[in-house]
């Protein structure tokens, strides 16, 4: 099973080279894409890694591989469970999801998979 390391890594290689970060402004973001302030409402989540504290499941992460409509892709990781601050819950209330089907799914209606 890959660490965060190893998937970030990978993801890099893959050309997710934005490291993006949750605003209190409910924004995305990122110095190294070229855009500063991103909306999630207007990224589609490419892929989703969750990973437990190998001590302790309580420790979780998620990390998401997210592309802009402009072409730019990066990585956007977060505390998972009870410990995710506020700011990351609100932009991850926010993201949408791309099923097989095509159709994109809002993560905050439960629709994750």
């Amino acid at each position: 099973m890959d660490t965060v390391a190893d998937a970030t890594r990978r993801l890099q290689a893959d050309g997710y080279t934005g490291n993006w970060y949750a605003t209190a402004e409910r924004m995305l973001h990122c110095d190294e894409t070229g855009a500063a302030v991103i909306d999630p409402t207007t990224v589609e989540i490419d892929h989703i890694l969750r990973f437990e504290g190998q001590s302790d499941p309580g420790d979780s992460s998620i990390l998401f591989a997210l592309r802009t409509t402009s072409g730019a892709r990066g990585l956007y990781s977060a505390p998972f469970g009870a410990q995710m601050p506020q700011e990351d819950a609100d932009v991850i209330a926010l993201l949408q999801h791309r099923t097989g089907d095509g159709t994109l799914r809002n993560l905050s209606k439960g629709d994750a998979h």
